[in-house]
């Protein structure tokens, strides 16, 4: 599947390029900045399907935008094999790729919360799942983002994204 990246964030940008590395026959044919400058791929037939940062969504996109999530559920989220080579960039691992070490860290409850941001849920999704409230799903978010050292709710997403496709291939492999 041939994809076009749209976002107006570069870390936003940098991030969705580096976790689409680990599902194969996934790849990213542009990085451009509005919905509007995807367009032209997806009509020439050089994209199949345009994921966008959600600080674009608020453009249309017909029906070709597909969520990361989506498409590790569709069975192609399989993490390539040299994982630490797709996450570094410049010498130094990005904020969304984490050790079993750093994961060890985590309580079994922000575990689950962690896994289930990792499959798009929202907050209030994670709390009526879990049998919680919406306050103490945003209480784990904050312990999971001060253990893991990560900024914010997307670097969050990503990292459980990533965790949730390396645990995918792991299944996977003999």
């Amino acid at each position: 599947m041939r994809i076009v990246v749209v976002s107006d964030r570069l870390l936003s940008s940098e991030a969705l390029v580096s976790v689409l590395a680990f599902i194969p026959d996934v790849s990213v044919v542009a990085t451009v900045n509005g919905l509007d400058d995807a367009s032209p791929y997806c009509e020439n037939g050089k994209a199949d399907a345009v994921m966008a940062d959600a600080s674009v969504m608020h453009q249309r996109a017909g029906g070709l935008t597909l969520s990361l999530s989506e498409l590790i559920t569709r069975g192609i989220g399989q993490a390539v094999a040299d994982s630490e080579a797709a996450a570094v960039s410049g010498g130094r691992p990005r904020p969304w790729q984490l050790t079993p070490t750093q994961l060890s860290g985590l309580s079994c409850r922000e575990h689950e919360v962690f896994t289930l941001l990792g499959v798009g849920m929202s907050n209030q999704r994670i709390a009526r799942r879990l049998g919680i409230t919406e306050q103490t799903v945003k209480a784990h978010m904050g312990r999971i983002m001060a253990k893991l050292h990560l900024e914010s709710r997307l670097q969050a997403g990503l990292a459980a994204l990533v965790y949730l496709a390396q645990q995918a291939a792991d299944r996977d492999q003999p």
